[in-house]
């Protein structure tokens, strides 16, 4: 294991160009797609849900494949076992990573380590139970609101009211999603719709979504990032673009690619300070800043393991979090 040859850099001024959503058939954006364009790389974000293949299109001429996949890539043989799970069995990601073979472009692993089943479920309680408790506070409030209702009856129940609507405030992006169920198509009223309750509750429900979500977004932004570096040496004339397939609800990783090492860096290292990140990752914490390298072998026909490193922000970000 190493860290990657890339030093931690700042940005000297922040950098923020149009983001372009598809579809744009002059930069062969499908309509499930993102360009997130930076100083260092152009960024195609491709959302999906995980039950739904993504097109083999989807990766227009993008140079390199990440993948957003929670598991097992720490060595070289479990990230092979990993990618031949993807060609074989991966409902989105077979077709894509398929593509990507055929256009002989590297293939990267970049999620967190994968996430104890337990605390999915406990994280999908929590949202529900939230969502249960605010329905009943304003369900009770209607009920026992007098009639008519005079302005001191009403800042009497602000508070009840106010805790009832926060809580109860995920229903609307659990419809959202509901309705967005599907190949993700970026030009719809309901997608549109999905992305601003999506990023609602993302900053109001940190309790619930700072795993899951806000983590997972900046380390995956932050891979992105030195994967570019890496690439980088190999263009001399047009900056490097890299794709990654990404679950429809992290809306987020658009900013977080926007933003510099640093600001990354003091997020992330934030987070790592909090006590739910150690209780929900446990020892797998401290794997969360690798990256798998993968290229297919023709002659092997696999995908083969060319490097495990390190990235060298979210390794410092770890160390200044102790």
């Amino acid at each position: 294991m190493e860290f990657s040859e890339y030093s931690l850099r700042k940005k000297p001024e922040k950098y923020k160009a149009k983001i372009i959503r598809g579809p744009d058939p002059k930069r062969k954006l499908t309509e499930a797609t993102v360009l997130v364009p930076t100083p260092e790389a152009d960024y195609r974000i491709i959302y999906g849900f995980h039950n739904i293949k993504q097109n083999p299109e989807d990766l227009g001429d993008a140079h390199a494949l990440a993948l957003e996949l929670a598991g097992d890539y720490f060595s070289i043989e479990s990230a092979e076992r990993l990618a031949l799970y993807v060609m074989e069995q991966h409902q989105q990601y077979r077709e894509i990573v398929k593509e990507a073979k055929n256009k002989k472009i590297p293939l990267f692993f970049v999620d967190i380590p994968r996430l104890d089943d337990l605390v999915l479920i406990l994280n999908s309680l929590l949202i529900v139970s939230e969502s249960l408790v605010g329905l009943g506070i304003i369900s009770s409030l209607i009920q026992r609101a007098p009639k008519p209702m005079t302005r001191r009856d009403f800042i009497k129940i602000l508070p009840s009211v106010i805790i009832g609507s926060y809580l109860s405030s995920h229903i609307p992006g659990m419809a959202s999603t509901a309705m967005n169920l599907g190949r993700i198509n970026e030009e719809t009223v309901k997608r549109k719709i999905h992305r601003f309750l999506t990023t609602l509750n993302e900053k109001t429900h940190p309790e619930t979504y700072i795993i899951l979500l806000t983590l997972r977004n900046y380390i995956i932004a932050q891979k992105l990032n030195t994967i570019a570096q890496m690439l980088r040496k190999d263009f001399i004339n047009k900056k490097p673009q890299v794709a990654i397939v990404i679950g429809a609800s992290h809306i987020g990783i658009e900013t977080a690619l926007q933003e510099s090492d640093d600001e990354r860096k003091t997020l992330l290292t934030r987070i790592f300070n909090l006590p739910i990140t150690e209780m929900v990752l446990k020892e797998a914490i401290s794997n969360v800043a690798t990256i798998a390298w993968l290229e297919y072998d023709e002659k092997l026909e696999k995908w083969v393991t060319k490097k495990i490193f390190f990235d060298p922000v979210i390794g410092q970000a770890l160390i200044e979090a102790k």
